[in-house]
């Protein structure tokens, strides 16, 4: 649904499927580290995000996060390393 939604929009924009193998908590970690050593800040003001950042405690039976796991999947994507494709001239 998401993708027809964008696609609808704008035909040519770059769209990536995701599927959740592990639970919010766990996905979030790596990116929580990424915060705590200030590898990464947000700029700006996000109140709805940063009341999920600060007010959610996994296992608690609290609503589900949404904001929080988005920035976790964006952010997540931006740290992958990149393949770089290298071409050698060939006489």
């Amino acid at each position: 649904m998401v993708a027809n939604t964008i696609r609808t929009v704008e035909p040519e924009i770059r769209y990536e499927d995701v599927h959740a193998s592990r639970g919010k908590a766990i996905r979030a970690e790596p990116i929580a580290a990424l915060f705590e050593q200030g590898k990464v800040h947000l700029v700006g003001e996000f109140p709805a995000l940063e009341s999920e950042l600060t007010g959610w405690e996994p296992g608690r039976g609290q609503k589900s996060p949404n904001r929080l796991d988005a920035m976790v999947w964006a952010l997540t994507s931006l740290m992958k390393p990149r393949r770089t494709i290298s071409m050698a001239l060939i006489e």
